[in-house]
């Protein structure tokens, strides 16, 4: 009877732990590692297809070089933006917010700094997908 206690004592506290730390069971399966544009310029990953109709668009940041103000928002192939922007200096994940994207159309994940040296190219590794299943 203790060891059942035990055990339900320790399966709430793993629980508890476990969400505090916003572990997440998002698939991220496309990613990048690229460098920032010139002048603050824009650049965008390879092109991947939204297969659900409603789900929002995962975004996980691995690495920014110099922990430079980077912005990550998904786009259309007319660079129209079709997500939230997510602004950060370091590691995180997010789902970001879907602004109107369609099932089956091609996006692109767009990066682009906003401070740091605008004569510098900053490297920036993650991965991200279209749909947050």
């Amino acid at each position: 009877m203790k060891r059942m206690k035990a055990l339900s004592v320790l399966g709430v506290f793993l629980m508890m732990v476990l969400g505090a730390t916003g572990v997440s069971a998002y698939n991220a399966k496309f990613s990048f590692d690229m460098n920032t544009g010139l002048f603050y310029g824009k650049v965008y990953t390879t092109p991947a297809y939204k297969y659900t109709k409603d789900e929002d668009p995962f975004l996980q940041v691995d690495y920014i070089e110099s922990s430079v103000r980077t912005k990550f928002m998904v786009v259309n192939s007319n660079g129209d933006a079709r997500s939230s922007t997510l602004t950060t200096r370091s590691a995180t994940s997010s789902l970001l917010n879907n602004l109107g994207m369609a099932q089956n159309h091609q996006y692109r994940m767009s990066i682009q700094t906003d401070d740091g040296s605008w004569y510098n190219r900053y490297n920036v590794r993650g991965a991200w997908n279209p749909d947050s299943y």
